[in-house]
């Protein structure tokens, strides 16, 4: 580059005017205008390019002027470590400099730009943060796609990282980014949970596409590849154990960006989709559409609830609650409610698990119990009276006397979200997260749901469920009931 090129960088990096520069280092505007233009060249010792550097210096203290600064200036990175002084010295030395840049010449060949080389534990949580923070910095919508089969150490600085992850995915996405991310299959319970613990919030707000690899590939070597359009690409490389051999690049180039990008594209050919996303009134239609068991799955049906099941509420409360306070949900809920006795008896020996959280009775007598149809955002909070809870629980006593392949879970957990997992035999997984507004994920990946299945089986010993314990539930919930009213 020549000065006249590096100083146009400089000034455009800055947003910096002829006449802001002038002032600053005593000199005229038409004098700056003719050394960017190339009609002045300076003088080697010019006192004004020292000037020029301090100023320079201290304006370039934002995470994407260093980055830039490091793609054109060697020994710039890590730039957080270096002081105002070390970094105006090296601009001055950048600015004085009389080698000139012969990238455009044929015989030079291309001439790539790593920003920055990470090792060890941390070295991928790092890369990606500085990748984003790039993106956040630049505030343009671009596509960011993301695929690992790495094993992440989860600790320190690196959860850190991933609990802020989904926050500033979030920001991206409301700067009109698009993300695609691929991930290995799911092979065991711990990589699925602590995926879903990462990623789950995200899906769950429908702000990224998620595909599913066909294979594993060669399991000694893993990689991760981060591309963010028109900003940078990372690739992280690991052997064995992550937190001693975990090797990453950041790149900016467009050139690698394109590269990586056409391999990402690549390998998500041969992906399929994982899940997918509904949110508010199609999610409640979607959650309507399998709590009345409308695609006739068999297998065994397993649902966690929040609170106390809508399938379990006795017709008598269900009448006079849904009918008068949500009258469309009760138009779709009405015929399976009326014949919910005979779906039960014909799942045959098929079971219906219902897993619920009961709250203490100092709590339900204070109305504090909230109903779980309230997931329809339209409604206002609905909270059972100290009655209504009574006669639910009573309802849930009811059905387990007359059937047997109902069985309920209390779970016994003191569960402050609002999110329930439904199992539909091995053919579909629903989950379902309430807050601000209703989310709701379908998966039918075969490996995934099994996966579930066992999370939910070990956690409530469901395969060892007996009589003893459909009795000792009764005798639980009779007993609860008895303690609401006084």
């Amino acid at each position: 580059m020549t000065f006249a090129d590096k100083l146009s960088f400089l000034m455009k990096l800055t947003n910096t005017s002829n006449k802001q520069l002038a002032d600053e280092i005593i000199l005229d505007a038409s004098q700056i205008s003719r050394l960017r233009s190339g009609a002045r060249k300076p003088t080697r010792n010019a006192e004004y390019i020292s000037a020029m550097a301090d100023f320079f210096a201290d304006a370039s203290r934002n995470d994407y002027q260093q980055v830039a600064l490091a793609e054109k200036i060697d020994g710039l990175f890590p730039l957080r470590s270096l002081s105002r002084a070390v970094l105006a010295g090296k601009l001055l030395k950048w600015l004085t400099e009389e080698k000139q840049d012969n990238s455009e010449d044929e015989d030079s060949g291309p001439k790539y730009n790593s920003v920055g080389t990470f090792w060890g534990p941390t070295a991928t949580t790092k890369a990606m943060d500085k990748l984003l923070s790039m993106a956040l910095e630049r505030g343009e919508p671009t596509l960011i796609q993301m695929y690992s089969d790495e094993e992440f150490v989860l600790k320190g600085e690196s959860a850190d990282f991933y609990k802020t992850l989904p926050d500033r995915l979030r920001e991206l996405s409301d700067i009109g980014c698009n993300f695609q991310r691929i991930s290995r299959p799911y092979i065991d319970q711990d990589y699925i949970f602590s995926s879903i613990s990462l990623w789950l919030p995200v899906y769950m707000d429908g702000i990224v596409e998620s595909y599913i690899s066909p294979q594993l590939l060669e399991s000694v070597y893993h990689r991760t590849i981060v591309v963010i359009h028109g900003i940078g690409t990372m690739v992280s490389t690991s052997v064995g154990n992550p937190s001693k051999s975990n090797l990453c690049y950041l790149f900016t180039d467009e050139a690698i960006i394109e590269y990586y990008a056409e391999e990402f594209n690549n390998y998500l050919s041969m992906c399929k989709v994982e899940d997918l996303v509904y949110k508010n009134k199609d999610a409640l239609n979607r959650i309507l559409h399998f709590m009345t068991m409308q695609d006739n799955i068999n297998g065994d049906i397993i649902q966690e609830n929040y609170s106390l099941s809508l399938i379990s509420m006795p017709m008598q409360l269900y009448n006079s609650f849904i009918k008068d306070e949500a009258e469309h949900l009760y138009d779709n809920l009405q015929p399976f409610m009326n014949q919910r006795d005979d779906y039960l008896e014909g799942m045959g020996e098929d079971k219906f698990t219902d897993i619920i959280n009961v709250l203490p009775p100092e709590v339900i007598r204070n109305g504090k119990a909230e109903l779980s149809i309230t997931y329809d955002t339209d409604m206002e909070r609905r909270y059972y009276t100290p009655e209504e809870y009574r006669q639910h629980l009573l309802g849930i006593v009811d059905l387990l006397k007359k059937h047997k392949n109902y069985q309920v879970v209390i779970a016994n957990t003191d569960k402050t979200d609002a999110n329930m997992i439904f199992l539909y035999g091995d053919k579909k997984a629903v989950l379902t997260k309430i807050h601000d507004d209703l989310s709701l994920m379908e998966i039918t990946d075969s490996e995934l749901i099994m996966i579930f299945q066992q999370y939910l089986q070990q956690k409530y010993h469901l395969d060892n469920y007996t009589e003893n314990d459909r009795r000792h539930v009764i005798y639980f919930l009779e007993r609860l009931a008895s303690k609401i009213i006084k």
